[in-house]
């Protein structure tokens, strides 16, 4: 099977074509505000400056490695994709991408079945032994901020020369794939800060939103169902990632207007009269008045 895959024919670029290639890889990076897309993009480009193969991406998340993208011009990746994606591995010398992250080195192997004696890292054969692909040139490029702070690692896999023959990665420091390395590393860097940034801000809403349900203790935890349950619904319809993220930050905000009734009403243990439920379902007006002139989407959207 191995000596049977059919080899895509190589592209390649002169330099002129590889900096207005660069220049537009920027400029969509700087575009792009879905994660995924993003990621997906990163790999393919990396892989189309250097004519190779196949490869992945990690991200770096504390002393672990997530599995973010993978991609395979040979191989069909869809049925073991939803295995892969999400994995993650320690950041450490017993794999390829591990060691590239821990140290900081671009690692590069011409061909992985003749590894020099005392590597300190190990290559993970899992895929080839699942698919029959065949690995054989390697390079893992830590993807460094200018501060040096890796954030991920790209791994690209079997070189392809001019003849379609899989050849070692030619790496110098002027190769417009190490441009693309920095640009995908700042890239992933303000994708994690937003990320981050995204949680942060959820965790401050749910915690504000549980004030005005805190005195009322059979209420008090179904804020964060409510946002979970609201996002699962939002994705069951459809809805895009932006929709969904408002959604999922908006919903906890939903019975804001408790905080406007009285404790001998809201804490009452036994049945409400007609007039107490009347004022218990005035909290919608009371929260309202408090989302009143939103002037941001999540506002809009609470309300």
């Amino acid at each position: 099977m191995k000596n049977q895959i059919a080899v895509p024919e190589a592209k390649f670029f002169n330099r002129a074509e590889l900096l207005e290639n660069l220049l537009q890889i920027s400029i969509a990076l700087s575009a792009s505000r879905d994660r995924r897309e993003m990621l997906e993009m990163i790999l393919t480009e990396a892989r189309r400056l250097t004519n190779a193969q196949a490869g992945t991406l990690y991200i770096k998340h504390q002393d672990q490695l997530q599995f973010v993208v993978a991609q395979n011009d040979v191989i069909d990746l869809s049925t073991i994709n939803n295995k892969l994606i999400g994995r993650s591995i320690k950041i450490a010398n017993n794999s390829l991408a591990g060691f590239a992250a821990l140290t900081g080195r671009i690692v590069n192997i011409p061909d992985s079945h003749h590894l020099a004696s005392g590597a300190p890292f190990r290559i993970n054969r899992d895929l080839d032994q699942t698919t029959g692909y065949d690995t054989r040139s390697i390079l893992a490029i830590p993807l460094k901020c200018p501060d040096g702070e890796v954030v991920g690692v790209l791994q690209l896999i079997n070189c392809l020369g001019h003849d379609g023959a899989i050849v070692p990665f030619q790496l110098h420091q002027d190769q417009p794939i190490m441009s693309l390395a920095s640009m995908a590393a700042v890239s992933i860097h303000n994708l994690l800060l937003t990320e981050r940034l995204k949680r942060a801000n959820l965790d401050t809403i749910i915690r504000l939103s549980v004030i005005a349900e805190f005195r009322d203790r059979g209420t008090a935890q179904h804020i964060k169902r409510i946002s979970h349950i609201s996002t699962l619904i939002a994705r069951a319809m459809k809805l895009d990632d932006e929709q969904v993220e408002l959604i999922q930050s908006a919903s906890p905000m939903h019975d804001i207007g408790k905080i406007g009734i009285p404790d001998s009403i809201l804490l009452k243990p036994g049945p409400l009269t007609d007039e107490e439920r009347k004022i218990v379902e005035k909290h919608t007006i009371i929260g309202g008045e408090i989302l009143a002139n939103p002037t941001n989407d999540l506002m809009i959207t609470a309300r």
